[in-house]
């Protein structure tokens, strides 16, 4: 009496084993792949631009991103602006005192249809003047971008900043501190 048949074991095994791999595969192609653009001593202020790339690590094309501007910032020290953004300094609450309602742009969700690249996810002019005491009237201005170019590195710039005082003053840099990222994921 035969009670296995081992050409017929060896078939659900191997089936199995297949069976196994297109789920695993389709698992982690459904996941969110995140990507982070270390921002880590990055500065900018008037004249002053930053270009920061994820460098290796890149991010495959989606119909959907998230994006997460999580940053702490600095003034330069011995120059006005330490006293303008003082140490620990949340971007968002720096954005909200140069132009109110701003930070609501450092992180959200975007759409691309295509789920082709190159793509940009955030393209935000910040802009105001503020009375600040000891330095009269600051104007700032500031564009940030952050895309994810054609071949999957994410990038950040910051550019177009003007940061100027009447009386003229040199006011130095805001500086991003350690931890500072800006994030994107694929959005499953």
């Amino acid at each position: 009496m035969k009670i296995f048949d081992l050409p017929s074991i060896s078939r659900i095994a191997k089936s199995m084993v297949l069976c196994a791999g297109v789920i695993f595969a389709s698992t982690s192609l459904s996941e969110a792949r995140k990507v982070s653009v270390y921002l880590t001593s990055a500065r900018f202020g008037n004249g002053e631009s930053i270009h920061a790339t994820s460098g290796t690590r890149t991010i495959p094309a989606a119909t959907k991103y998230s994006y997460d501007l999580n940053a702490k910032i600095r003034g330069q020290s011995g120059k006005p602006m330490e006293k303008i953004v003082p140490p620990g300094t949340d971007i968002a609450s720096f954005v909200e005192f140069v132009s109110p309602g701003g930070s609501s742009f450092l992180s959200g969700t975007f759409t691309n249809p295509g789920g082709t690249l190159p793509v940009t996810v955030i393209n935000k002019k910040f802009a105001g003047t503020k009375n600040v005491k000891g330095l009269g009237s600051v104007k700032f201005s500031f564009v940030v971008v952050g895309q994810i170019l054609a071949n999957g590195q994410c990038v950040m710039n910051v550019t177009n900043v003007k940061i100027v005082s009447t009386p003229k003053v040199t006011l130095g840099s805001v500086i991003f501190t350690k931890g500072s990222t800006l994030d994107i994921s694929t959005v499953p």
